[in-house]
């Protein structure tokens, strides 16, 4: 009789424990699973849960949309860098085929310098004089009438008519970068050619954007160079003291660029390796 009724209260406790919610044996086993899945987890899947469940805070329509902070521009590579607005028929222009990585002007002390004491002294005044052909105001009025691509060409011609001169004879250092009001006094080398050049289309008209100033090597001669080059037309037409013809980067495959610059840019070139054959 005893132990019918300990077997009664045994009953009822197990009932009691039951509706209450008391711990019955394996639920702590159950939580070490668990554990242990848990500590298996990859980083990735707790990462992906994670992600899930932020995506889902961020869906939900009470939350406010996060406020958006203009960024600044990130470089671009060149080959989606080619200046804005100046595009082939086949997408951006890559100059002498080269990949580009476009980004501030940074330190360029010649270049800079350049830009400085042409903004306080510039070379292209009305009473400028060319020898043989007066006044760069009358000789600008000229140049007014004709088309972009004529303009190119005439300054190409005019400024090819200095003799070439070594920075180590006019300036005795190995490297000078003049202005124009430097160049018309002294003359000077290929890249001082360039910058006169530049200038003189600035003058004309010609938007910083549509011209660059490139330094390059010259494969045929095994020589550092520099020419003007203007993008016109879907193209990149090169100006170098070289030669009074305007052609086409396309037409000058021997040049390859090393970098290149105008007043709100720079740019790095770097020249696509040619897709390795395989055999069968």
């Amino acid at each position: 009789m005893i132990l019918w009724r300990w077997l009664r209260v045994l009953a009822g406790l197990l009932a009691v424990s039951i509706f209450v919610g008391l711990p019955y044996p394996g639920a702590f086993a159950a939580d070490d699973d668990d554990e242990i899945l848990l500590k298996r987890s990859s980083v990735g899947s707790l990462l992906s849960n994670r992600n899930k469940a932020e995506g889902a805070r961020v869906a939900a329509p009470s939350d406010p949309p996060p406020a958006v902070t203009p960024a600044e521009p990130a470089r671009e590579p060149e080959a989606q860098a080619a200046p804005a607005g100046k595009r082939g028929e086949g997408g951006p222009i890559r100059l002498f085929g080269t990949l580009e990585m476009r980004s501030k002007i940074g330190k360029m002390p010649k270049w800079t310098s350049v830009l400085e004491k042409e903004r306080k002294n510039p070379g292209y005044v009305a009473n400028r004089q060319f020898p043989g052909q007066g006044a760069w105001k009358d000789i600008k009025a000229k140049l007014s009438g004709m088309s972009p691509l004529e303009q190119v060409k005439a300054v190409n011609v005019l400024i090819n008519r200095w003799p070439y001169r070594t920075d180590m004879d006019v300036w005795g250092v190995m490297d000078y970068w003049e202005t124009p009001v430097e160049f018309f006094q002294k003359s000077g080398d290929c890249e001082d050619f360039a910058i006169a050049k530049y200038f003189a289309l600035r003058d004309l008209g010609f938007p910083a954007s549509q011209m660059r100033i490139v330094v390059l090597k010259d494969t045929l001669r095994n020589l550092d160079h520099a020419v003007t080059a203007v993008y016109l037309d879907g193209d990149a037409w090169i100006l170098d003291n070289l030669s009074n013809a305007v052609l086409s980067h396309k037409r000058l495959s021997h040049y390859r660029p090393q970098f290149s610059v105008n007043e709100e840019y720079r740019w790095a070139h770097l020249t696509p390796s040619a897709p390795k054959k395989t055999g069968r």
